[in-house]
Parts: C-alpha cells; structure tokens; sequence
C-alpha cells in the first residue's frame, strides 16, 4: 500500500513540473512511466520493479483498515478550520537538523505502514520538540508486535490512532531498518519480487537485540 501511495503523489508532482499533455501521461505505464518521472524532474530517480498485481496486493494491509477509525472522524469533524497552508513547504529543509526527517524506510512484506507511518511521527515529533537535543528512531516493530488487538492486526493492519494511544499509554523503545540499530530493529529484510517470503507478524518481545546496551524498558519513550 506505502507504495502505491507514494507513486500516486510522484504523478501528481511530475504533472505539476513537466511541459506535457495531461492526457498523455495519464495514459504511461509500467517502465514508460517511471521514465517519465526521471525525466520530468531531479530531485529523485525512481526505479522499475516488474512484479504482478497479486504481488502488490499481498504487500497491503487488509482492506478494512483503509477506512478511518470511528475516533479519527470525529477528530476531524472538530478540527475543521483549516490554517494558512504555503504554496510550498518541505520539512527536510524546515528541520535540517533532524534525521529522520530524511528517512525512507522499508515495510517488506509485512503490511505495517500503520506502524510505520506512526514511528516515523513519533521520531520527527521529538526531534522538533526538542529541537534536535534528542533524535531517536523509533520502532515500528515494537507497535507493529505488542500493540496487539487494541491496534489492530499486526501485519494485516492497523490504526495509527490507536498506536499514538499505546505510545502515550505504554511508551515505544526505539529501532532501525532491518539488522539496524536501536532496541528492536524491524525483522525483515526487504525484498522486491514475485518470490519474496510471507512477513507474519513479530512475537511482542520485551528485551532488546542481543549487544544493545539499553535495557527494554529504559529504552521507552512516551508521548
């Protein structure tokens, strides 16, 4: 799902910046439309991955959890005045000195954005409350694994909502991409192709990767 998401808004930039025919590249696929992007603009370069629609598929979370949580509407009935919003903003440049704002990380097969889409929050958020003094990457496995029910499905999906609740409840410790650092780093590797392995969803462990010198619980943060 992360990556169907994200290709959608590298259209939607490449339509904004290229001098062609709206029709014409509505009509690109496959290679012939990551060409495209390459060309329209430089500030990344994407890559064509050959795999089938099943494959993709199987990468997303269940389709439930596409719908927003009872908890989100309501929040969203409430917060209903908008602020001034920039023509343009890019929170790399804002916080330039915060990591994780730079961070593209890797769900594998494991259908976890919901997880990751918070850690990454979580990180961001504490490199601008304290202004760069603390910079932890925080662990997507940890919400993805002992969150449990009250999140959602592990693997199959879950809300974001929910795991902020679990941060400010239970706290999160931190972790890296796979065999990265921190307490408990995400446990798969990535793959990109039609034989990569099912990603089930990772015991709840409450010790961190062997050589980590913080203990599980020392390492929490709490929002």
């Amino acid at each position: 799902m992360m990556k169907i998401f994200v290709f959608s808004a590298l259209l939607a930039v490449t339509l904004a910046v290229a001098p062609i025919k709206q029709e014409s590249v509505q009509t690109l696929t496959g290679k012939a439309l990551v060409d495209y992007v390459n060309s329209a603009q430089s500030d990344f370069i994407t890559e064509h991955v050959d795999v089938s629609e099943e494959f993709m598929k199987s990468r997303g979370m269940n389709v439930k959890y596409a719908a927003a949580h009872s908890d989100e509407i309501r929040a969203t009935e409430v917060n209903n005045v908008l602020p001034f919003i920039p023509p343009s903003f890019d929170s790399r440049t804002r916080w330039s000195n915060c990591t994780s704002m730079k961070m593209i990380r890797d769900q594998a097969q494991c259908g976890s954005c919901w997880a990751f889409s918070t850690a990454e929050v979580i990180s961001d958020r504490i490199c601008i409350a304290t202004k760069g003094a603390q910079q932890p990457i925080i662990s997507p496995t940890d919400i993805l694994a002992c969150c449990g029910r009250s999140c959602g499905d592990g693997c199959e999906g879950g809300y974001p909502i929910q795991a902020f609740r679990w941060w400010n409840s239970r706290g999160v410790v931190t972790g890296g991409d796979y065999r990265g650092a921190g307490c408990r780093p995400y446990p798969f590797a990535p793959c990109n192709s039609d034989d990569c392995p099912d990603d089930k969803t990772p015991t709840c462990s409450l010790s961190c990767q062997f050589g980590y010198s913080t203990a599980y619980a020392k390492d929490k943060r709490f929002g």
